[in-house]
């Protein structure tokens, strides 16, 4: 079966727990644009570390994902128990 072959768009993100969104988003962060303020910071953090400005991106995202790993997990047990979907809560 091919991507998109069952009439779901691939690209649709509202049902994709939220890592999968976070990753999927971070694909593109090279053209994400963020609030003036961000934007400095993120220049400012990636002069200092001499990386590039994705670098800081995956690296801050990262740290999110790691830190808030709970959040996460917790969301994706919510979304299995909700009705119609196959999936257990246990698998």
């Amino acid at each position: 079966m091919t991507a998109g072959s069952d009439g779901r768009d691939p690209l649709a993100l509202d049902d994709a727990p939220a890592d999968i969104r976070a990753a999927m988003m971070l694909r593109e962060s090279a053209s994400m644009p963020f609030d003036p303020g961000i934007e400095l910071a993120l220049a400012e953090a990636a002069a200092a570390m001499g990386v590039p400005r994705s670098d800081i991106i995956r690296l801050a995202l990262r740290e999110w994902l790691a830190t808030n790993a709970d959040l996460v997990d917790q969301r994706r047990r919510t979304m299995s128990a909700k009705p119609g979907n196959a999936k257990s809560i246990d698998s």
